[in-house]
This record gives C-alpha cells, sequence and structure tokens, in this order.
C-alpha cells in the first residue's frame, strides 16, 4: 500500500454518502469483515473518537482477501453498546442473505494496552464450537511476531456486542479483534498486520467451504529447514495423537488437493513445514494448507491363508471387510516402521472355514513385500539394534533362533518346532506386525500390449518395491532387479519392461543387480539384510518421479514387454516362415490357391511353436 492509497483510503468513508449510512462492499469468500467504530459514535450519552484506521484495515482486507465489508459510515448510537442498533439489524440481515459463514468484528483499542491483539470469543460461545478458528489466528499471530491474548481485556461476553449479536442470532461464528493503536497510526506498520489478517481470512475461507470441515485442520505454511524429498511434510508435536510416522496425509494447498508422506513433528504448533519446491509448485508459501485429520487408516488381523499363492495382486478378506472396502478398487497396505507400502486389488476370501472377521489374508511374498514376514537372514548391525530393544528372556531366545554365522557376517535362521516359531513371530510382531489399511481408488493403468501378442507370449506381471539403485547405478535409464526375478518374469538382461503405478507407466530395460552393488543397495534402502533384495527393482529417481513414486518402499507392478520379445524373435521367425514358405512352394501337383490356404493355416503353428520358448519362461 503506497502512501497515496493510504490517503484515498483515510477519506473514503468521509468522501461520499453511503445507504443507511453503512459502507458496504461484497465480497467473494463467506467471511465477512465488521468494522462498527470507524467514525465517531455516541456511547451512552457520551461522544467517543472514532478508532482511527479500522476503516482502511478493513478496506485493505476486502481488496486482498476477497471478504464481504460492513462499516459504519455515521449510524445512531453505538452498535456495540446498544441493545437495539439499525447497524446490527442490518448486519445480520446481510450475513443471512448472502449466506456469511464467519463474521470479524474490527475494533481499535489504546496504544496503552498490554497486548497487540486481544481476540474476544466470550469463553468460546461465540465460536459455536468452530473454536479452532481462533487457535488458528493465536498461532499465526505468533508467528509473525505479534503479542496476542484471547478473552482477556474485552472478552465480548455482553449480548450487545456485535460479535454475540451477531453469533446467537445468525448462528454462525463470530470473533472481535481488538487491535493496540501503536499498529494502526503508520502506514508501514498497518500493512503488515493487514498481510497477516488477509492470509487469516482466505484460511478461513477455505475451511468454511469445506462440506466436512470437521474432518480438515487449518495450518500455517513455513519452508522446510532440511533437506526432505518433496513428498513429505513435518507436523507439529500435538499431530502425534493423530498421525503416525509415515502415514499419508490428504492436504489441500490452495484449492489443489495432494497427498504427503509425514516424516516427523519439528514444526511449530499451528505450522507444517514443507519444501520450499512444494510451496512454490503449489502456490502456498506464506499461505495456509488444510490436512484431513480424518485418519482412515485402520487395523486388522494379518493372517496366513491356507494355500500360499504366488499371485501377490490380490489382498484376500473377510466378508465384513470385503463389505467395507468394496466400493475401492484397491486395498493399500502399509507398513509405517519402515515405510513400505504396497497395493492389492480386493478378492473375497474363500478359504475362510473358520468364519474369521476383521481379518485380512496376505501370502508369504505379500508377507515379504510388506516387511512383515520373519526374515531368514538379518544384518549384524540390525540384529544389535533389535535385541537392544527386548528383556533378557526374549534376547536370549532370539539369539539362539538366529546365530551368527561369523564366515557370512550375518544371522541366518534355524527352523525349529511350533511352538519357537510361535514365539519368534509374537517377539517379530511387537516390533513390525503393526500393519495398517485403508481403501484407496488408484487410477488403474493395466499396460495393453495387444490381445494376439499376450496370446502368442503370454503377460507375467509381478509387484516389487520400487528402491533406489546403487550411486553409479543412478542415472541409467533402466531398472534393476535380481537375477531370481527376472526369471519370475521370463526375460532376460536388457529385454524390455514396463513398470506401472497409480495409472502411470514407463517402458525401460531391465538390467541383473551385479553382485558387487548389493551392499550399495541396501545400505541406499536400509535393508535388514541381503534376501531382501528380491522384493525391489531399483528404479532411478528422475524415472520414480516420472511414475509419481516419491518415497521408495512404495510398490509398483513389474511386467514384461510381449510386443518387445516378439520383435527380438522376429529374425527367427522370419526364416522359419520363409522355410515354411518355400517348402510349400515347392510341393509338386498343388494349386496355388491350395498353396496359399497351407501356408495360412501352418504359419500361425509354426509361430506358435517357435514362441513356445518364451512362454514356458513364466
Amino acid at each position: 500500500m503506497t502512501e497515496k492509497q493510504f490517503v484515498e483510503l483515510q477519506g473514503r468513508l468521509s468522501s461520499q454518502k453511503y445507504p443507511d449510512d453503512i459502507c458496504v462492499v461484497e465480497g467473494s469468500v463467506p467471511v465477512l469483515v465488521s468494522v462498527p467504530h470507524a467514525v465517531p459514535h455516541v456511547r451512552r450519552g457520551v461522544e467517543r473518537n472514532a478508532e482511527i484506521n479500522t476503516d482502511v484495515l478493513g478496506f485493505v482486507l476486502s481488496e486482498c482477501s476477497g471478504c464481504h465489508l460492513f462499516i459504519n459510515a455515521g449510524v445512531d448510537g453505538d452498535p456495540n453498546d446498544d441493545a437495539s442498533n439499525s447497524y446490527k439489524d442490518l448486519l445480520l440481515a446481510y450475513v443471512k442473505e448472502r449466506g456469511i459463514a464467519m463474521v470479524i468484528d474490527l475494533h481499535g483499542a489504546s496504544a496503552e494496552r498490554d497486548f497487540d491483539l486481544e481476540f474476544g470469543t466470550a469463553g468460546g460461545s461465540n465460536l459455536l464450537g468452530f473454536d479452532e478458528c481462533v487457535g488458528a489466528l493465536v498461532s499465526l499471530s505468533s508467528l509473525s511476531g505479534y503479542n496476542a491474548s484471547v478473552d482477556t481485556v474485552f472478552p465480548a461476553y455482553n449480548m450487545n456486542r456485535v460479535s454475540s449479536y451477531i453469533s446467537s442470532n445468525a448462528l454462525v461464528p463470530a470473533l472481535q479483534i481488538e487491535i493496540n493503536r501503536k499498529f494502526r497510526d503508520d502506514m508501514s506498520v498497518l500493512s503488515g498486520l493487514a498481510d497477516m489478517m488477509a492470509r487469516f481470512i482466505r484460511g478461513m475461507a477455505s475451511l468454511l467451504t469445506m462440506r466436512d470441515k470437521g474432518n480438515w485442520r487449518l495450518f500455517w505454511t513455513m519452508r522446510a529447514d532440511v533437506f526432505m524429498p518433496r513428498n513429505l511434510i513435518l507436523l507439529p508435536k500435538s499431530m502425534k495423537d493423530v498421525f503416525r510416522t509415515n502415514d499419508n496425509v490428504d492436504v489441500i494447498l490452495s484449492d489443489v488437493s495432494a497427498e504427503f508422506v509425514v516424516k516427523g513433528y519439528d514444526a511449530p504448533e499451528g505450522c507444517v513445514r514443507m519444501t520450499g519446491q512444494m510451496l512454490q509448485r503449489y502456490g502456498c508459501q506464506g499461505g495456509h494448507v488444510l490436512v484431513n485429520i480424518d485418519n482412515s487408516y485402520q487395523t486388522h488381523h494379518v493372517l496366513k491363508p491356507q494355500a500360499e499363492d504366488i499371485d501377490n495382486m490380490y489382498a484376500l478378506l473377510s466378508e465384513d471387510l470385503y463389505e467395507k472396502y468394496k466400493g475401492f478398487n484397491m486395498l493399500e497396505v502399509l507398513n509405517p516402521v519402515d515405510n513400505l507400502r504396497s497395493y492389492f486389488m480386493i478378492k473375497r476370501y474363500e478359504g475362510n472355514v473358520n468364519g474369521r472377521s476383521d481379518s485380512v489374508w496376505l501370502n508369504y511374498y505379500q508377507r515379504n513385500l510388506l516387511g512383515i514376514e520373519i526374515p531368514r537372514v538379518m544384518s549384524h548391525e540390525f540384529v544389535l539394534s533389535l535385541i537392544s530393544q527386548m528383556d533378557e528372556s526374549d534376547k536370549e531366545f532370539f539369539l539362539t533362533q538366529y546365530p551368527y554365522d561369523e564366515s557370512e557376517g550375518e544371522h541366518v535362521r534355524v527352523f525349529g518346532n511350533n511352538d519357537s516359531m510361535l514365539r519368534l513371530r509374537n517377539i517379530w510382531n511387537s516390533f513390525y506386525g503393526d500393519v495398517r489399511f485403508r481403501g484407496v481408488s488408484l487410477p488403474l493403468c493395466e499396460v495393453k500390449q495387444g490381445p494376439l501378442m499376450e496370446r502368442l507370449i503370454r503377460k507375467k506381471t509381478v509387484q516389487l518395491r520400487a528402491a533406489r539403485c546403487a550411486d553409479n547405478t543412478e542415472i541409467v535409464d533402466a531398472v534393476f532387479v535380481t537375477k531370481s526375478n527376472s526369471v519370475i518374469l521370463g526375460v532376460s538382461e536388457l529385454d524390455y519392461v514396463w513398470i506401472s503405478h497409480a495409472g502411470k507407466s514407463i517402458r525401460v530395460k531391465l538390467l541383473i543387480i551385479e553382485k558387487e552393488d548389493y551392499q550399495k543397495i541396501m545400505k541406499a534402502n536400509g535393508l535388514k539384510s541381503d534376501d531382501e533384495l528380491d522384493m525391489l527393482v531399483c528404479v532411478p529417481s528422475k524415472l520414480r518421479l516420472g511414475l509419481g513414486v516419491y518415497e521408495p518402499g512404495t510398490s509398483v507392478m513389474v511386467e514384461r514387454s510381449v510386443k518387445d520379445l516378439f520383435v527380438k524373435n522376429a529374425f527367427a521367425q522370419m526364416i522359419t516362415i520363409l522355410g515354411l514358405f518355400m517348402a510349400i512352394v515347392s510341393v509338386p501337383d498343388l494349386g496355388w490357391l491350395a498353396k496359399l490356404v497351407l501356408f495360412t493355416v501352418l504359419g500361425p503353428v509354426v509361430i506358435y511353436s517357435i514362441l513356445a520358448g518364451e512362454r514356458n519362461k513364466i
């Protein structure tokens, strides 16, 4: 705001006549700012001065935030003290007619007051349960360097106050704000206050327009002062009771929905920290975000199915859970300890002969994928960290089940009886058994490779964790899997595969992980042992970003490219087909039409036979 603009706004009320002596500015958001003491007024027979520049602040807020504005331009009496006053009557009618969702009543306090800002809520009763609005304003004021108090000097208990009158009669939350004069006299100081309050109004407007606003919490954005991957978010400590580390949270930034992963609780109260890249990308730097506190993750029993099917695309659900989740196309399963996340299609478990409820059956491969199956091998460093959290009895038993192999430098599990296995599983589950579930609707991206190609060369798809590559292979435009996974997929090194996740797919070459890179990959991904390498597909960071996989440990679909396998065998097919054609042409006493029919019949049979080797790989 320039000096010229400031002077123009100061004279705006006195320069023209307003209907009913009230200046009304229509807004675009459901928040209204009321300024009842913008002009001199009479309270109980005594004339009182105008509360200087409260009107200027109102005009600036209307311009910057889009709020509705209601300013006293000469109404008789005192709207904030009279039991009956035309200002309040007209304000009430306007609030009801325009569907205003919140009213902010601005006032000016003397410079002798101890506070910078005072928020009057009548002990919270004027907020009608919307207490988070004053909490958000207190945290924003503190963040902006203002000394704010609530219901200390001007609590607005009197039912004649504008905020109390509107709250009780219009049934919308109303907040009285008293501003120390030292922040209203000077243009530059007032501009800073206006920026802060406009930020608050924009945040309130976003929250109030949410249909289920009780499930959302307003936070102020701050740039993270540490390096983080771009989809992570730091919350204040008070959110520990709502979310766990590595939970996904739904966030709305500048009216754009996104999903972030909770990585800690180091943000100041009322704030979230994000990377500067994300703040800039969503246009919310210096603004607000809405976080969905309706944490939809659930905990269910994880059981072993009767038959350990190698297919890891489906989660098998008990009848009650199937009915609960069948409205979603995928079930997200999260191991929050290691931040491993997989997505399975949903199927009712037909083998539930015991009538189990609240249960999900995951096969051995799926449990390994999520890191919740008892591992066969563990590194020495991991075992030391694990037993440090056990009591002496469990520690002694655990080490008997995982003796140290000095030659390999690892702990290898011995196979005991059912009782020892049960105890070992209980110990393991106390650390890694906390699996969480929620239904999600993700865009499906089934790679269409052509029905003919899929019939000639069968498809094969496996689900693997998207992992970081070894440093020396991070820039390669290819993905890396173990030799055993290449056998399962039926592909060789340098064959093409499709990687898919949440509606996005990329076609890339496949390479085999070299043994000399094992330790580098384990370190880069925090693996417990090299056994876990069979759960990974190492994807360079730029390819992960292209898939929308911002956090390693998220599962992706890996499918061999049947079209490329067909092309790979094309030369051999051409020689064979040419030989078949020459053989048929050379048959004596056979007409050309008969030769053509014979070639048409035998050609596909020969091609199908040639490709039998590719089909038999899987």
